[in-house]
């Protein structure tokens, strides 16, 4: 008895049920790792593992923002990371405001450690999978490859941007140099 492969190919009954079942049960493991790897931490606990902290933010988002009391790590409420960068609430005690603390700079959505990190990772020429292996050792949190592709494109634009700056940089002084040096290149032709 015969079986018919995806590709149209034909194969023994026996041969085609093997096949398939390695092909489920590859599918059923990567929905199983990418549901994993996209929750994102979202704990009501101080953490167990290593983060990355700019001291100055932190120092000024542990205050209250209505009352301006010191708060307590202690009470932290929702924490969540996004790569490197991670933030949380924590409950006052004096005046019960729920404040936002995060852990590093963010502008307009983004990280500056995270994208720092994804500069890190293009410069010395490794990817997502180096990085996080990296991070796996540090304890510290590993990057989404969604995330580090986002930061990627971001940081690439900058990259690329400032090696065209560059160029022409270089184009303008060696024009100079030639116009200022005009009369020493003709008498030496």
């Amino acid at each position: 008895m015969t079986s018919r492969l995806k590709n149209g190919r034909f194969v023994k009954k026996r041969v085609g049920d093997k096949i398939n079942n390695a092909l489920a049960g590859m599918s059923d493991a990567k929905k199983l790792k990418t549901e994993i790897t996209n929750k994102e931490t979202d704990r009501d606990e101080i953490p167990d593992e290593n983060g990355i902290v700019t001291w100055k933010v932190i120092a000024k988002n542990l205050k209250c923002c209505s009352c301006r009391s010191l708060l307590d790590l202690e009470k932290l409420q929702n924490f969540k990371t996004e790569g490197l960068h991670s933030h949380f609430k924590i409950k006052c005690d004096s005046c019960e405001t729920l404040n936002m603390v995060n852990t590093g700079v963010k502008n307009n959505a983004v990280s500056e450690i995270n994208s720092s990190v994804v500069l890190g990772a293009i410069h010395s020429g490794v990817g997502n999978t180096s990085l996080n292996k990296i991070l796996a050792c540090a304890n510290l949190p590993q990057m989404r490859s969604q995330q580090y592709k986002k930061y990627e494109s971001i940081v690439g634009k900058a990259i690329e941007s400032e090696a065209r700056d560059s160029c022409k940089r270089a184009a303008s002084e060696e024009r100079e140099l030639v116009i200022k040096n005009v009369k020493k290149l003709c008498d030496t032709l």
